[in-house]
Formats: C-alpha cells, sequence, structure tokens
C-alpha cells in the first residue's frame, strides 16, 4: 500500500484547486475519485472522458499532472505545437496537456504491452494523438521491463526502480527502436517529455536526427539506480540537442527519487 504521506494530500489539492482546468472539472473530480475508490472500479472520469487504469492511487496521483503541465506552459515562451511524449504510461501527461491545447499533435512512445491497451482507449478520441508500443532507446534483443502489477507507472529498467513487493515483480520483454522517425515520420518537435525511471541517457543518446525547441524530462535521484551521472546527462544533452538555458526545475534533497527539469534550447542542431 502507498503511504498517505507519499500521497501529499494537501499540497496535491491545493495545486489542484489553483491549476488552470475548469471549476467544473475540478469539482466534479472529487465524486468521480471517491466512487472509483470505494469500488476499485479501474476507471475513472478524468477531464471529461473516460480513464483506465491500474494503480488504485491513480484517482488520486492524477491530480499532480494539470498543476505539472501549468508549469512546463508558463515557463515556455511560445505553446508547442509538436510533442513527443516518451514513457506515457497510461496518456497521464499527454491527456492534460491536450486539454490545455486541443490543437497539439502528440505522438506517444510507451513500452509496456500489458497497459498498452488502455493508453490506446484513454487517447483514442484524441485528435492529433498517436500511440506506439515501443521503448525508445539502443536496440538490443530480450530487453525487460520490470514493473510490479497495478503499479505500471514505475515500471523500468532497473528492477530496484520498480516500486511494490518484489515477490509480486514482473519482467517482460519490450520492443525498443533507436529510430523513432522510422514510426512518427517527424524530426521536429516543439516539445519532448521524457520519463523513463532511470533510463534517461539510453534514451537521450538515441535521439540523434529529432530536433526539439524544449525539453521536459523527469531525473532520476542521486540515490535512485539509473544509467548516468548528473554531469554526465547534462553534458549528453548538451551533445545531443545544443546549447540550452533551464528554464525550471522542481526541489530536490538527496532523499527524492527524481526532480522535473524544462530546458530550452538556443537553436536546434
Amino acid at each position: 500500500m502507498i503511504s498517505i504521506k507519499k500521497l501529499h494530500l494537501i499540497s496535491r489539492n491545493r495545486q489542484w484547486l489553483s491549476s488552470s482546468i475548469s471549476l467544473h472539472d475540478k469539482l466534479t473530480h472529487y465524486p468521480a475519485a471517491l466512487f472509483a475508490l470505494l469500488f476499485n472500479s479501474r476507471s475513472l472520469k478524468y477531464l471529461g472522458r473516460k480513464f483506465q487504469y491500474d494503480n488504485y492511487a491513480t484517482p488520486v496521483s492524477i491530480q499532480a499532472y494539470p498543476p505539472e503541465i501549468d508549469a512546463v506552459l508558463s515557463n515556455m515562451s511560445r505553446k508547442p505545437k509538436y510533442i513527443l511524449d516518451i514513457g506515457g504510461n497510461l496518456g497521464q501527461f499527454s491527456i492534460t496537456l491536450k486539454r490545455s491545447l486541443p490543437n497539439a499533435v502528440i505522438d506517444i512512445f510507451e513500452p509496456n504491452p500489458t497497459i498498452y491497451d488502455s493508453l490506446v482507449s484513454n487517447t483514442s478520441e484524441l485528435e492529433g494523438v498517436k500511440t506506439y508500443n515501443l521503448a525508445v532507446g539502443r536496440e538490443v534483443q530480450n530487453t525487460k521491463l520490470n514493473f510490479v502489477s497495478g503499479k505500471s507507472a514505475t515500471g523500468s529498467m532497473f528492477k530496484d526502480n520498480a516500486t511494490g513487493d518484489p515477490k509480486e515483480l514482473n519482467s517482460i520483454t519490450i520492443d525498443v527502436t533507436d529510430n523513432i522517425r522510422k514510426f512518427t515520420k517527424r524530426k521536429n518537435y516543439d516539445l519532448i517529455k521524457i520519463d523513463v525511471e532511470g533510463f534517461e541517457r539510453n534514451v537521450i543518446d538515441h535521439l540523434s536526427g529529432v530536433t526539439t525547441d524544449y525539453l521536459f524530462v523527469e531525473v532520476s535521484g542521486t540515490a535512485r539506480e539509473k544509467d548516468f551521472t548528473h554531469s554526465e546527462i547534462f553534458d549528453l544533452i548538451y551533445q545531443t540537442f545544443g546549447s540550452f538555458d533551464i528554464c525550471y526545475i522542481t526541489p530536490f534533497a538527496v532523499t527524492d527519487d527524481n526532480f522535473e527539469l524544462l530546458i530550452k534550447f538556443e537553436k536546434s542542431v
């Protein structure tokens, strides 16, 4: 069970109520979330549409996305039109982003085949959204994704990053591509979002040939298992996309799992 402390209920609801989504969306969420929690329905009405999920805590944790989107958009000099979402999970980030940017075109990559049908269902009615059941990184046969059933959001290439009972750990083979352009037919993006639970270096290292004006990435913390040091990841971002400035960064301490970082590039390479 996830701890009440880790849900950050007070701060999360304060941010939720101050976010830019409509008052109707804010207020109707509470009875919908309560119903989903009480009956363990694994389906929730979120921002006016049906949202399928696997984690019992999602009705609460999904409230973090509107404030996150607000923080990203408010720190960008212009609204993004073309977005690449790597590590899309069930579509939480992209669905919330589409609420603010209905004309956005979004490519979502999610490698976990056990939740992919839910991702497709959650985004199927959103115009301009395409999904791909793939990880991004170095193409290697028998690449494994580790996750605990019901906690797909913390699925990782690293077993130690997959939260939950180790006895319930699943390890499944996933498909990986080092050439996303082959699937999306797109080279240029306004925003790339990366949330890959410790696999950040491998992903960024295989985005050569793709340009972006902004990069929003969840960077794994000091104590978490990952495939890089922080000095290496900043250097790799520079090598891949060119010179940059940091537009936004969340508070971070050594005990935190991660921090969020928004970067603006001076020019695409």
